[in-house]
This record gives C-alpha cells, sequence and structure tokens, in this order.
C-alpha cells in the first residue's frame, strides 16, 4: 500500500517495517523508566496516548502523500506499543488472583495473536484488491495532474479509518484514565489501594 501510495520503489518501501520495528529497539528503556516514575495505570494511559498521536500522524501525512511524515507517525505508534507492553504485562500479573496471573497473561497473548490475523486480513480484504488495480492505473497514466489525482484519490481512502482509530485511541486512554482501576508500582507490585501488599516483591 505505501509502496503504490508514495510511488516507491521496494528498498524505500522496506522503510515502514524498519521504523516500526527500530522503535522497539529505541524506546523500551525510556519507558521501562517512565513507567517506574509514573506507575503502571498511568503509563498504560500514556502509551493509549502516544499511539492516538502516532495513529492520527500516520493518516494525516498518507493523505498529504508527505513519506517522511508517515515513517514518523509509524515510529511513534511503536513508541506507544513499546510502553504498552511494558505496562501491561506487569498490570495484568498484579491486578487480580495471584494465582491466576499467568491464565491472565495466556488470555492476553491469545487475543494479540488473534488480533494480529484479524486487522491484517480486514486491510487486505478492504484496501488490497484495490492496490493491483491503482497500481496499474498509476503506470499507465502519464506523469502529472492525471497521476497525481489517482494517487491522492488512493491515500484519502485511508484517511477516515485512521482517524477514527486515532479517535477510539484518545477515547480508551480517557475511558483508562478516569476508572476505578486501582495504581501499581512497577518496583513493588503493589498497589496504592491495597495496603496489606505494600513491600511485596515483584
Amino acid at each position: 500500500f505505501v509502496q503504490v501510495a508514495f510511488n516507491l520503489s521496494d528498498v524505500a518501501s522496506f522503510l515502514v517495517p524498519v521504523c516500526f520495528y527500530l522503535a522497539y529497539f529505541i524506546f523500551p528503556l525510556p519507558a521501562t523508566l517512565l513507567s517506574k516514575r509514573i506507575g503502571l495505570r498511568h503509563g498504560l494511559v500514556v502509551s493509549l496516548a502516544i499511539m492516538a498521536v502516532g495513529t492520527g500522524l500516520f493518516g494525516e501525512c498518507v493523505n498529504a502523500r508527505w513519506y517522511a511524515g508517515a515513517l514518523s507517525g509509524l515510529t511513534v505508534i511503536g513508541a506507544g506499543l513499546s510502553l504498552l507492553q511494558i505496562t501491561i504485562n506487569p498490570y495484568v500479573s498484579f491486578l487480580g488472583d495471584h494465582d491466576r496471573a499467568a491464565q491472565r497473561i495466556a488470555i492476553m497473548g491469545v487475543a494479540n495473536k488473534f488480533a494480529g490475523i484479524v486487522a491484517p486480513s480486514l486491510f487486505a480484504i478492504i484496501v488490497m484488491p484495490h492496490v493491483g488495480e491503482v497500481a496499474a492505473s498509476i503506470h499507465n497514466a502519464p506523469v502529472g495532474p492525471e497521476r497525481d489525482a489517482i494517487l491522492i484519490k488512493f491515500t484519502t481512502a485511508v484517511h477516515t479509518p485512521y482517524r477514527v482509530m486515532a479517535g477510539l485511541l484518545a477515547l480508551l486512554a480517557i475511558l483508562v484514565a478516569r476508572s476505578s482501576l486501582p495504581e501499581i508500582t512497577i518496583e513493588q507490585g503493589v498497589t496504592t489501594q491495597d495496603p496489606v501488599r505494600q513491600g511485596s516483591p515483584l
């Protein structure tokens, strides 16, 4: 999709996964330090907010056909996902009965893998059938306004879905921030609402 949208070579389009996964290499340590400072629940809120910003940025930059900006949006999404994974795993472990912590983590893993299958499949069904048609149209169209019009129409199609996803992520961040979920510190693995567990090891 990105290769067609920005009229890129194979090498240039490979920067898409490189930027996304490079964020997993760069941001885990800063994300860990941040989660230690603000707590796991607040870290979860911040991670969702960062992902909302990155998703919105990617959608806007694709719509504007600004490749460097789209890569920046993917990097921000990757940073948010790094913080999300660092905060959600220990949070779920301590949120509830200790004996069922492994079960909760396993359920999260299944849900994550399921989403990893469903989301690309939906994207392939909705968007990818048009990619070949657009690529052929671009190949046959002369360089100039006609080709630009085809590309603009193509990139505009994903603008609204990404805005919707950004809005949903922002809404989820607000709901988590206003929820009654307890705060858990990453150093102690205790909730501020449960003084009985103060001092228990991580």
